[in-house]
């Protein structure tokens, strides 16, 4: 069969697996053009992937934004929901200020977090360091 099929056959040795008294040979088959890529992605040396922490940062600030604006859409679509069945049950006490006050105060502490909180900066740092010497 060697030289006829596109195949490459590599002995991964033997591994022991629960429940089996002995360890079991094991072996990876790679066929056609795909076992010659993985060989050589398999050679290549893979450099980590590297972001500077400014370009972090100011991803991270952008997803919270993002967060914000989902919590947000979600906070008035819910209490809409909430006003709409006060509305058609009751319309005695206003029972939905609750909700709106509580779920309001953490959308106001998510939009200080995503638009008011500045960035930490270098000096920041540098300070904090100093103090844990």
């Amino acid at each position: 069969m060697k030289g006829r099929l596109d195949l490459k056959v590599t002995d991964l040795g033997a591994t022991q697996l629960k429940n089996i008294a002995e360890p079991i040979r094991v072996y990876s088959l790679e066929v056609g053009q795909q076992a010659q890529a993985i060989d050589q992605q398999a050679q290549a040396p893979r450099a980590p992937p590297t972001m500077p922490s400014d370009h972090q940062a100011a991803i991270e600030r952008i997803e919270a934004k993002r967060a914000f604006t989902r919590h947000a859409t979600v906070y008035v679509a819910v209490n809409l929901l909430l006003i709409a069945i006060w509305a058609i049950t009751s319309r005695g006490y206003f029972w939905p200020i609750w909700p709106i006050l509580g779920w309001g105060v953490g959308l106001g502490a998510n939009y200080r977090r995503a638009f008011l909180q500045r960035p930490i900066s270098d000096d920041e740092i540098r300070r904090e360091l100093e103090k844990g010497r």
